[in-house]
């Protein structure tokens, strides 16, 4: 990380092109951010918007900048542009439903959810916040379910997700339980364990 900054930064002092200078603020701006340096990161990412106002990265950046800082309106000024440009833009949805929802709007912090796993259905990410925040028990069914799917694309966590559903058994939270087992046997028809304990639980 630290190199590819550096890289990054020479590629910006050197560059005449703003395109390309542009990209490498970005990454620069990137290299701040992973690092934890989110004020530098802010710099590069407005450096960046500076030399390309149409850069949607560093325009998702700003407001990522603006959330560290407790400053959910400015940052949800930024996420509304990055949308205005790219309306299915997840990354951006979750942080409204983000904002949303830690402002007690949670009809519309469910929306933004929804709209997210709508958008990007493999995103694990937007799956977990609509369970969080599913409205009814319905959204709820059906956000678990999509997580469990989520889950079921790596093959090692076919375990995990098998404990996480005795889990669910053991606290009385069968129909959890049963939305896991069923997702698993969809991806892994021949998991017999899972199988078992559906057949149990029903």
């Amino acid at each position: 990380i630290e190199r590819s900054g550096r890289l990054a930064h020479a590629a910006a002092e050197a560059s005449t092109d703003l395109t390309l200078r542009a990209e490498a603020r970005y990454l620069c701006g990137k290299a701040n951010h992973v690092r934890g340096n989110m004020l530098d990161a802010y710099v590069e990412y407005k450096r960046c918007s500076d030399a390309d106002p149409s850069h949607i990265p560093a325009i998702f950046g700003k407001a990522q900048f603006m959330i560290s800082q407790n400053r959910p309106q400015d940052a949800r000024k930024l996420a509304q542009t990055v949308l205005e440009r790219q309306a299915d833009n997840a990354d951006a949805l979750r942080l409204l439903c983000h904002i949303d929802r830690a402002e007690g709007r949670i009809g519309s912090a469910a929306k933004l959810a929804l709209r997210a796993t709508e958008v990007a259905p493999t995103d694990y990410d937007a799956w977990l916040q609509r369970a969080e925040i599913a409205p009814d028990r319905a959204d709820n069914d059906a956000a678990l379910a999509g997580l469990a799917e989520r889950v079921m694309l790596v093959p090692k966590c076919a375990t995990l997700a098998f404990n996480l559903a005795l889990l669910h058994e053991a606290t009385g939270e069968t129909h959890d339980a049963c939305h896991i087992y069923e997702a698993m046997l969809r991806r892994y028809p021949g998991y017999s364990d899972a199988a078992l304990r559906l057949g149990a639980a029903v």
